[in-house]
């Protein structure tokens, strides 16, 4: 049974990730992009794919409460969100998007290890195969979630769901560059003496602030995502 399965493992949530300054290092270039390499993987298969379980609208069997972390950058950016277990991937990818703070203006994919995940497969069905997945985020930047399930629920617990209760620290401009151009950006407008430091600071609007995370702007976002 997939409920018994999941809190086999359910872990205890993570501690607060650190709140320290965010500093590059200073010998990365600017945009250094490091566009990943593809290799053609078939997606993996489950059984019964075209049942798509319960639809999310009626009541869930079971809340999730998922960490959210972006790969390769520190101090950490991440979220926590609780979804229902039944949520389909697609519908996922709008809270992800809404969570970290992306404008959904590039291709993504789910992966478990380095297989695709099919975008319609309930989320509780794929965490029969693995404890924990990833997100894939424009294949250019090549912005990697690593997603783990952190408790187990009841749906009693968040009524209105999805709901995101803590975070850290900002989601990067689209188009930054990926991990090494994200670095070079902040190297960039940290330093009113860098050569790039206005014009990075024209191209994102004025003003970035590395630090933010507005926990009101997030739920406000995930409240107009349909389940």
């Amino acid at each position: 049974m997939i409920l018994r399965r999941l809190f086999s493992w359910c872990a205890a949530p993570r501690p607060v990730a650190d709140q320290k300054g965010l500093l590059p290092a200073a010998d990365v270039p600017l945009h250094k992009h490091h566009a990943p390499r593809f290799t053609l993987v078939e997606p993996i298969a489950f059984d019964d794919e075209s049942d798509e379980s319960t639809p999310t609208g009626d009541a869930p069997r079971q809340l999730l409460q998922l960490h959210i972390e972006l790969a390769r950058i520190e101090p950490a950016i991440w979220r926590r969100v609780v979804v229902p277990d039944a949520i389909p991937l697609d519908k996922l990818h709008k809270v992800m998007q809404a969570a970290m703070g992306w404008t959904n203006s590039h291709m993504h994919e789910f992966k478990i290890g380095h297989s695709p995940v099919p975008k319609r497969i309930p989320l509780a069905k794929i965490l029969t195969r693995a404890k924990s997945f990833s997100y894939l985020y424009d294949f250019g930047d090549n912005w990697d979630h690593r997603i783990e399930v952190e408790q187990c629920l009841p749906p009693q617990a968040y009524p209105r769901t999805p709901v995101c209760l803590a975070g850290a620290n900002a989601c990067p401009p689209e188009d930054a560059g990926g991990a090494w151009g994200y670095a070079a950006f902040l190297e960039a407008i940290s330093n009113p003496r860098h050569p790039e430091h206005q014009a990075m600071l024209d191209w994102c609007g004025g003003a970035f602030d590395p630090l933010s995370c507005n926990l009101d702007a997030i739920n406000r976002r995930l409240r107009r995502i349909k389940l």
